[in-house]
């Protein structure tokens, strides 16, 4: 029970780690289309 708890916690981080660093790629997309493209 404990291993899968500690095993559902890792995906949960993962999943986490994923997500924020979309957001941050979102962010910066957005940031690199207001600036005119070479």
């Amino acid at each position: 029970m404990v291993k899968f708890t500690l095993k559902l916690d890792i995906e949960i981080f993962k999943l986490a780690i994923v997500t924020l660093a979309l957001f941050i790629l979102y962010k910066n997309r957005r940031i690199f289309e207001v600036t005119p493209k070479a």
